[in-house]
């Protein structure tokens, strides 16, 4: 005959039930962000902003409001790449997604799209409005003093007018 079970202390295994569920909505969290959110520049990522154009695109589409994307090149990347490591191209891309983002609205999207390329979905605004807001964030972008000179190529397109 087996030996019986040791008494179980309820409010200790709730406890650490609570603490383990803890830890788990934590990782949770955690790789949410991964799956959208850009690590390097903690914007975010290529997945998260096709997401939201898709959103863009059906409101626009039925609300007939503008919307706007500005894609964001940058420029000479490479060269600072090769000439003083891949650290500072790091650093320039940071300061870069940082000037942008104080320079948009919270309801607009700043995604990583690609290595050196940037998006901007931009609700609301028209494409005139969209390319005014693309000169503003080169001009922003080369008046930065802080390390190796910098500088973006932007393209505007209108939302409005696509469909799914």
């Amino acid at each position: 005959m087996a030996a019986p079970l040791p008494p179980i202390d309820k409010d200790a295994e709730i406890e650490r039930l609570k603490a383990a569920l803890a830890r788990t909505e934590s990782r949770v969290a955690e790789l949410e962000a991964l799956a959208y959110e850009d690590p390097l520049l903690g914007v975010a990522n290529r997945r998260a902003f096709l997401e939201a154009l898709r959103r863009a695109l059906a409101a626009a589409a039925r609300y007939q409001a503008p919307a706007s994307l500005i894609f964001i090149d940058v420029d000479a990347l490479k060269s600072i790449n090769d000439g003083f490591g891949h650290a500072e191209g790091d650093a320039a891309l940071k300061r870069i997604a940082s000037i942008i983002s104080a320079r948009i609205r919270k309801a607009d999207l700043l995604a990583r799209v690609g290595g050196d390329e940037l998006a901007i979905i931009l609700t609301n605004a028209t494409e005139s409005e969209a390319l005014v807001k693309a000169e503003t964030l080169a001009s922003s972008v080369a008046a930065d003093t802080c390390g190796a000179p910098l500088s973006i190529s932007c393209g505007v397109i209108a939302l409005d007018g696509f469909h799914d």
